[in-house]
C-alpha cells in the first residue's frame, strides 16, 4: 500500500471515479493508491535492479530481490513538503534495506525527505524529485499511501 496524505475538501462527481480536490496553502493532503501515473501528484517506483538470492555468496538474500528508485512527481502548479510514502509489503521479512530516509517497521516501509546531498524535502511545482531507494522481494508490494502539504490553492485530480 503507498498512501499520500493531506487535508483537504473534496468534491465528488457521481458517476466519476475522480474527485476534484481544492486544497489550500498549507493544508495536509492524503492520496491512496499514489502509484496511479495519471494523477498530478504521484510516486514512481521504478525497479533498477534485481538480485537472485544467494548471488553475493556470503550475506545475500535467501530470497529474489528488487531494488526500486523512488521519485515523487508534482504535476500541479504548487510546492509539495512535508510529505511521507507508507508502503505495505505482505511479510515484514521481505525488506532487505533502504536509504535516504527510507525505514522500516514490521511490513510497513516509510519514505521520509531527505536533507542531505540528495535532498528531495520540497517538489517543486511541475516537477519531480527522487534519491531515495529501498530493496525488497520480489511482489512483496501490496498497497501504498502519500502525504503532504499543499503549498498554496490549486485544483488538482485524485483517485476516489
Amino acid at each position: 500500500s503507498l498512501i499520500l496524505s493531506f487535508v483537504l475538501i473534496c468534491n465528488v462527481f457521481i458517476g466519476n471515479s475522480a474527485l476534484i480536490v481544492n486544497a489550500a496553502d498549507g493544508d495536509r493532503v492524503t492520496v491512496d493508491n499514489p502509484l496511479d501515473e495519471s494523477l498530478p501528484i504521484h510516486v514512481k517506483l521504478e525497479i533498477s535492479s534485481h538480485i537472485a538470492a544467494g548471488t553475493w555468496g556470503v550475506g545475500s538474500p535467501a530470497q529474489d530481490i528488487e531494488q526500486y528508485a523512488v521519485s515523487i512527481v508534482n504535476g500541479t502548479d504548487s510546492v509539495i513538503s512535508d510529505w511521507t510514502i507508507t508502503i505495505t509489503t505482505n511479510d515484514a521479512s521481505s525488506y532487505n534495506s533502504g536509504w535516504n530516509g527510507v525505514s522500516r517497521s514490521g511490513n510497513i516501509i516509510t519514505i521520509t525527505p531527505y536533507t542531505g546531498e540528495w535532498s528531495n524535502a520540497e517538489i517543486e511545482a511541475n516537477s519531480s524529485k527522487g534519491g531515495a531507494g529501498f530493496q525488497i522481494a520480489k511482489s512483496a508490494i501490496e498497497s501504498s499511501t502519500i502525504k503532504f502539504t499543499l503549498g498554496s490553492s490549486k485544483h488538482f485530480i485524485c483517485s476516489g
